[in-house]
């Protein structure tokens, strides 16, 4: 059950303040006026019950309501009244029909107030009975309100005995509901813990394989820039080295070429050397031999170079020599 609920009753505080002569009528407290025969030391007896002597003059006592009677006690009462009665109108003035007597009631919890000994004691003091019975109105309308602000203000033990019941179930209720509820609480951040372990778990087992992952590509790259690195290095060489075999490809081949034209122009030469040597010969021997002359001068001495070349008149080859040379330092 919730706080909320838990409303203490109060009473409800009327705008204007009950009649207090009404009410007193209504509780069946005695409100009868001093009467001129009566004594002041006695008192009268209403609703079946016996009300206790003033304890002296200037002295009034307000005693406590007398206790529900039982049915023998009510018989015996009515009994007594029957009895009483003869005696108490042999001693007043004016007599009284006997009164019925009341049906028995609860114990009520307003606090007595005894009229008659109030008027008793403020006419023993020297008011007349009217303002005696005007005080007396007075007085009974403040304790009527007083009693009336007291009722709305409080509660009675009953309602506070049942307001503390329901507070201390109330209270139980809380404590059960908040033990239930802490258990469930606990069993959910149990679960939740738990789900929370289990994700950890399978975060950190991804972790790590991402990781492994990284690291072998890592590794991966790392040695493929080191390949990269070493190609790098080698293209250099490998350049230096297809130069080197251009060069000496090339070289052969002017060498070769070089070879060749040595070759042919040695070939040409012999072939013109012996072109010549076949004209000479052929043009000695179809030239027509003279006849032998007389005596002639003797010849004056040339070179044996000079001799040659005007007996055979072949070309110097020295000369086909140095052209070839020539060519040769020219490729």
């Amino acid at each position: 059950m919730p706080l909320s609920r838990l409303r203490f009753p109060h009473r409800a505080i009327h705008t204007t303040p009950p009649n207090p002569i009404a009410r007193i009528e209504e509780l069946g407290l005695p409100f009868k006026p001093a009467l001129p025969g009566q004594p002041q030391g006695t008192s009268t007896s209403t609703g079946g019950g016996e009300r206790e002597p003033v304890s002296g003059p200037g002295k009034f006592d307000f005693p406590s309501p007398p206790s529900p009677p039982s049915s023998t006690s009510t018989s015996s009462n009515s009994n007594s009244n029957s009895n009483s009665t003869p005696s108490s109108s042999s001693s007043l003035p004016v007599p009284y029909p006997p009164t019925p007597p009341l049906p028995p009631r609860a114990q009520s919890q307003k606090p007595p107030f005894d009229t008659h000994a109030f008027i008793r004691h403020l006419t023993a003091h020297g008011f007349p009975e009217g303002r005696g019975k005007a005080i007396m109105r007075v007085a009974l309308e403040e304790v009527g309100r007083k009693r009336w602000e007291a009722e709305g203000r409080g509660i009675s033990r009953g309602d506070l005995e049942n307001q503390a019941y329901l507070f201390r179930a109330a209270l139980s209720e809380l404590r059960s509901e908040s033990s239930s509820r802490s258990r469930a609480s606990s069993a959910s951040i149990r679960s939740t813990l738990t789900a929370l372990r289990r994700e950890v778990d399978s975060l950190s087992q991804k972790v790590k394989e991402d990781v492994d992952t990284l690291r072998h590509e890592i590794q991966m790259e790392v040695n493929t820039r080191k390949n990269e690195s070493r190609l790098e290095t080698k293209v250099p060489e490998v350049e230096m080295e297809e130069v080197n075999h251009k060069s000496t490809i090339t070289i052969g081949e002017l060498r070769t070429e070089i070879e060749q034209a040595k070759w042919n122009n040695t070939r040409r030469g012999v072939g013109v050397i012996a072109f010549f040597v076949v004209f000479i010969i052929a043009f000695v021997e179809l030239l027509p031999k003279k006849k032998p002359a007389l005596a002639l001068p003797a010849p004056q001495p040339t070179t044996a170079k000079e001799e040659q070349r005007e007996t055979v008149g072949l070309p110097d080859l020295r000369e086909w020599e140095r052209k070839d040379v020539e060519v040769e330092v020219r490729y």
